[in-house]
């Protein structure tokens, strides 16, 4: 795992504190790292004056009770005092746990490879299916983000403790079933027993009761975009741990056995001989988030925790991409300040971002960090057409070829019938309203109208997130290809709002969704695409939409072997979802014919747009299709690098 690097803007300014959040410096500090046990989050559970959020002792970092997560009855603590708390988690597995949400201090905690999370345990009812006693959100990690976390046990009693990703034996995990632990007994989980998970650099420790269980080497590092951490569940948060945790604990140091001892005899975190607590201030958290994948549409929000000094509000100031903005607002509650600000216009597609806040504790400081924006399409007033409001739905174009479909480029040479005949069957319309209409030669895609909605599985299985299925139109497994080798176009005219609409595409396999001049290869704008293969999985399409109106959609999607679903979804503004043309459900209507007369387009352009790899002797051929205008050859002009360059142009058609 590569460290983040400093920015140009970070090095300009000088000292620098250990990554704070996914790639933020904290500048103008000493930094000095705490010798011995170094406390950053410590929940007891014992103040449950909020009934729906818990506060650590050391930062006041909330953890919110969700899904039927609570503080236990008085007692029920791993001490059995009347007055020890802890989180219940009920009896059953399923979405209860506590979820930290704003949990940049992990890392502070992991910039020097050094971690120890410790916590009592105890079963509610036996756990039957997998469960993890805690989970670091950890975005550049693999295996649903798996930052760190520990199964305890998994359903086949095995304790496992996942750092960076999963499921590498020489990087990544140790593990090792618990009837191994000489203690073990049967009942063993139905009483209160410690564990500390321990990463010290490349090697990791698990202890329970005090004792060390098991000791191993993985090399890769802790990651350092933590951004949230999930007490009692899975990632997926839908299987808890049925049972209650207690006083639980991350240290940014590795504790020795005779400290992990201290706490498996009683000692609370806080007490521990020695033990300090962090002294420098750290983003808690921001939006847009450091590093790729902002929203176009995102508000600058950002939370500072201070140290031991406190942050003067009067102080911070904050500067975006060299501008220091004057319209920022700055609260403080606590120890937390926080900056919110409100941005004119949405940042363009792809566009890289520097932010940082000065402020003062005592000592001059700055944090900074960039980000970059998502790619996204922008539809204009130019690209809205009128519709036929009689035609509802989709017209939908397939091909089926002998080979396995496995790319977009692959898709669109079947698309213009330039690979194969299809084999797909006009007389098996699925949800269309008829037979198919099949194209001017055998290579050609055959033609359906949808009138309702696009929800398909080869087979008519369920797939996705609505259900039942509709089968493809074309597809009905008769021809020697089966199921396999489809490419289909879906022609659309939504009506859209203005502002960020979100689609969202689930697909078994690839697809790309282009709005506007949806012909032209050089104008249409994509809004997302997965261009490859993958089981039923959600896709999220950005489109901004200037002006409200009606505008051309084109759904590619191809399919190579295997299963076969297509989804086409929008998300209504209350964040639910609803299939696209679902208009009795809340959806944008969506018509299969426009009355508007069609734009020329660049279809063919060689080299491709965006391509790399291009030979130095490459030339250059554009096509220019005309639509309901002639294109007047003698208009034609060629730049190469804002240079006319006289290209040939030539009429056919």
């Amino acid at each position: 795992m590569q460290r983040n690097k400093p920015t140009t803007a970070a090095r300009r300014i000088g000292r620098k504190c250990p990554a704070l959040l996914a790639g933020a410096l904290l500048l103008g500090a000493a930094c000095l790292r705490a010798q011995g046990p170094e406390l950053f989050v410590f929940w007891d559970f014992n103040d449950a004056s909020n009934p729906t959020v818990a506060t650590d002792k050391i930062l006041g970092v909330p953890g919110d009770l969700v899904d039927g997560a609570a503080f236990s009855a008085p007692g029920m603590g791993h001490t059995g005092d009347p007055e020890d708390l802890a989180l219940d988690l009920g009896f059953s597995q399923d979405g209860t746990h506590m979820d930290v949400a704003k949990a940049g201090f992990l890392n502070q905690v992991a910039a020097d490879d050094k971690m120890t999370v410790s916590f009592w345990l105890v079963w509610n009812a036996d756990i039957t299916a997998g469960s993890s006693a805690f989970w670091m959100v950890s975005p550049s990690s693999a295996n649903n983000q798996r930052g760190a976390q520990a199964h305890v046990p998994w359903s086949n009693n095995n304790i496992y403790f996942d750092t960076a990703g999963c499921c590498n034996g020489a990087t990544q995990r140790i593990s090792a079933s618990i009837t191994t632990f000489p203690d073990y007994f049967d009942g063993f989980f139905f009483l209160w027993h410690h564990f500390a998970f321990v990463k010290d650099g490349s090697t990791k420790r698990i202890y329970i009761d005090g004792k060390l269980f098991l000791e191993g080497t993985n090399t890769s590092p802790l990651p350092q975009d933590f951004t949230e951490l999930i007490v009692g569940n899975l990632f997926t948060k839908n299987s808890s741990v049925a049972g209650l945790i207690d006083d639980f604990a991350v240290f940014g140091s590795a504790l020795t056995e005779a400290e992990v001892a201290a706490l498996a005899s009683g000692t609370p975190p806080d007490q521990l001989p020695g033990v300090t607590f962090p002294a420098e201030p750290f983003l808690l958290s921001a939006t847009p988030a450091a590093g790729p994948g902002a929203e176009p549409d995102a508000p600058v929000a950002i939370e500072i925790l201070e140290g031991a000094s406190p942050i003067d509000p009067a102080s911070v100031k904050l500067t975006i991409d060299g501008q220091e903005i004057t319209g920022a607002q700055v609260s403080k509650t606590g120890k937390t300040v926080k900056i919110d600000y409100q941005p004119a216009t949405i940042w363009a597609p792809l566009s890289a971002h520097s932010v940082q806040v000065d402020f003062n504790d005592g000592q001059d400081r700055s944090i900074a960090y960039d980000f970059q924006t998502v790619n996204y399409g922008v539809l204009t007033a130019a690209d809205k057409v009128e519709a036929d409001t009689t035609k509802p739905g989709f017209v939908f174009r397939i091909h089926q070829g002998t080979d396995n479909t496995t790319s977009l480029a692959r898709a669109e040479t079947q698309l213009s019938g330039n690979d194969g005949d299809n084999l797909a069957n006009p007389a098996a319309p699925g949800p269309a309203i008829g037979a198919g209409t099949p194209g001017p030669t055998p290579q050609s895609p055959i033609e359906f109208e949808i009138e309702t909605v696009i929800n398909m599985e080869s087979t008519g299985l369920d797939a996705g997130e609505f259900n039942p299925n509709d089968t493809f139109p074309g597809i009905d497994g008769s021809s020697a290809a089966g199921y396999n080798g489809t490419a289909a176009e879906i022609l659309t005219y939504a009506e859209l709002p203005a502002g960020m609409v979100h689609l969202v595409v689930n697909s078994d396999d690839g697809f790309q969704v282009a709005a506007g001049n949806v012909r032209d290869v050089l104008r249409r704008q994509v809004g997302g695409e997965f261009n490859g293969g993958r089981g039923a999985a959600d896709s999220l399409v950005r489109l901004y939409v200037e002006e409200a109106g009606i505008y051309p959609l084109r759904i590619v999607y191809f399919q190579g072997g295997g299963g076969a679903s297509l989804e086409l979804k929008m998300v209504k503004p209350d964040g639910t979802r609803v299939l696209l043309n679902d208009v009795a459900n809340g959806s944008v209507p969506c018509y299969r014919a426009t009355t508007s007369p069609t734009p020329s387009a660049v279809v063919q352009a060689s080299p491709a747009p965006g391509q790399t790899g291009v030979e130095p002797d490459a030339p250059i051929e554009v096509v220019i299709q005309a639509g309901d205008t002639p294109v007047d050859p003698a208009s034609v002009k060629l730049l190469v690098d804002g240079q006319d360059v006289g290209a040939t142009v030539n009429q056919s058609g």
